[in-house]
C-alpha cells in the first residue's frame, strides 16, 4: 500500500492509521500513555467543583423551604467555578510551567 492511498483529505493520515501505528510499535497499552497525568489533574478539579457547588447551593437555598432559585443556582455554579480555578487550576498551571 502506498503512502498516497493511506492519506485522507488534505494529505493527512486518518486517526485509525495513527492508532494502528501506536498499537504496532508500543502495544495497545501505548494508547493510554499520559493518562495518569490527565487523571491526576482532573480528579481533584472535579472533586473541588462538585463539592463546592453543593455547598454553595445549600448556602444560597431558602432556609425555610430548602429550595434554591434559578439565580441561586447560577451563582452557586459561578462560585464553584471560581473556587475550582483558585484552588486547583491555577496551582496546577503554575506547576506545569
Amino acid at each position: 500500500m502506498s503512502a498516497k492511498s493511506v492519506n485522507g483529505p488534505g494529505g493527512k493520515k486518518p486517526a485509525s492509521a495513527a492508532t494502528n501505528l501506536i498499537v504496532k510499535r508500543e502495544s495497545p497499552l501505548g494508547l493510554y500513555k499520559g493518562l495518569g497525568a490527565v487523571v491526576t489533574g482532573i480528579v481533584p478539579k472535579m472533586a473541588i467543583r462538585f463539592t463546592s457547588y453543593e455547598w454553595y447551593k445549600q448556602l444560597l437555598a431558602d432556609k425555610s423551604t430548602g429550595q434554591i432559585s434559578g439565580q441561586g443556582t447560577f451563582f452557586a455554579g459561578l462560585a464553584a467555578g471560581v473556587t475550582e480555578a483558585v484552588c486547583v487550576v491555577t496551582p496546577m498551571e503554575v506547576v506545569k510551567i
